[in-house]
């Protein structure tokens, strides 16, 4: 027997994330609120939070000049 993975959609799983940032819900909470599972919930907002610390690393330093 295979278990089958659900696949969200972009658009779900920012609007999973904004429930916890944005509007401060906890994450059992939110998870229960959408039909998903806590450790569900949990893993979307770690990926978003090392994407995030990722491109933050990506930036260009203010004292840094390109293109001269």
């Amino acid at each position: 027997m295979t278990n089958k993975r659900n696949q969200y959609t972009r658009e779900f799983k920012l609007e999973a994330i904004s429930l916890v940032v944005e509007h401060k819900r906890k994450i059992p909470d939110g998870a229960d609120s959408l039909g998903i599972g806590k450790s569900t919930l949990r893993g979307l907002s770690h990926t978003l939070t090392s994407q995030l610390k990722t491109l933050d690393n990506k930036k260009p330093h203010k004292h840094c000049v390109y293109g001269v």
